[in-house]
């Protein structure tokens, strides 16, 4: 993969995470001036400011990623774009009116670091080249997938008998079904020019299929779950627990999946540092993030056009 193509991914990747933060940022805003609104989700679609970040998380987020993917690979998109948190973390400062607190600019400069050290790494996994109909990369596969499912039906079943830890072990879950929609996406973008084109061999057009399905359904499956792990623990402390196993998974699936050998002893030390770097400011921004998740924005399918909402952070 020629190094220019390489820093596109790398720009769109960033792109991505910034894009989806500021959408979120501008309905935040709405939301929080049109709260007491007697007809609430009518205020919110007659607000371009709403529409314009539904739209930026909805459609441009998707492009940005997807065309990332098709650059770099699923190996360090994930973590690229978690960058979006800065524009988050400052971006809530003027929407929760409070000042960041030190850990959080640790924590800020920590996910610079880690930008620049993912950046640099190169582990890249060119998404154009891969033969995504060979047996054994299809074996690798399915025992990539069957083990993410496979640990979220025994943490899923293991939180039942741990209430006290019931919070947490849900977060993993939603984590691990992002990390399974993330890994899927890639394959989908792999075959989608076969596919679109009307030159797909059978097999990629079984990938295409099983791409699509798996994506909404573990996309909805990790929503529903994360949702169900906030009645039981605080989002501040659950949504980086959810950041774990969508970071660490493209570790596995550079090294153990595609089979990928890095440029260098000290592009694996990048990379590996980078993603570490990811989780712990995740950790450090928590609360940033929690905070302004916890402005409910619906969506417009299920628009309330009576209802008062509770913005208290």
């Amino acid at each position: 993969m020629a190094a220019d193509y390489y820093w596109v991914g790398v720009v769109l990747a960033i792109c991505a995470g910034a894009n989806n933060n500021v959408g979120t940022l501008l309905q935040k805003q709405v939301v929080n001036v049109v709260a007491q609104d007697q007809h609430f989700g009518r205020s919110l679609l007659k607000s371009p400011r709403w529409m314009v970040g539904f739209l930026m998380q909805v459609v441009l987020g998707t492009i940005l990623m997807m065309t990332a993917q098709t650059f770099v690979g699923p190996g360090i998109v994930p973590g690229l774009m978690a960058s979006g948190l800065i524009v988050l973390a400052i971006g809530s400062v003027k929407i929760l009116k409070e000042s960041l607190k030190p850990s959080e600019y640790a924590g800020v400069f920590l996910l610079i670091a880690a930008m620049v050290m993912l950046s640099q790494s190169h582990l890249s996994i060119d998404l154009t080249t891969a033969n995504f109909l060979a047996p054994d990369f299809i074996l690798r596969t399915v025992i990539f997938t069957v083990i993410i499912f496979g640990l979220f039906g025994f943490i899923y079943l293991l939180q039942r008998r741990m209430a006290p830890r019931r919070g947490v072990l849900l977060a993993l879950c939603s984590g691990l079904t992002i990390a399974t929609s993330n890994y899927w996406v890639a394959l989908l973008i792999g075959v989608f020019a076969h596919v679109m084109g009307g030159t797909f061999r059978p097999g990629e057009l079984i990938i295409f299929v099983t791409a699509a399905i798996i994506l909404v359904g573990a996309n909805l499956l990790g929503l529903v779950t994360i949702q169900k792990a906030f009645t039981s623990g605080q989002a501040s402390n659950l949504i980086p627990v959810q950041y774990v196993p969508m970071q660490l998974s493209p570790i596995f699936v550079y090294f153990l999946v595609f089979f990928y050998t890095p440029p260098s002893l000290l592009a694996a030390i990048l990379g590996v540092g980078g993603i570490f770097a990811v989780i712990i400011s995740g950790f450090l921004l928590g609360r940033r993030q929690a905070q302004i998740d916890r402005i409910k924005v619906p969506t417009p399918e299920i628009l309330p056009d009576q209802e008062v909402m509770d913005v208290k952070s």
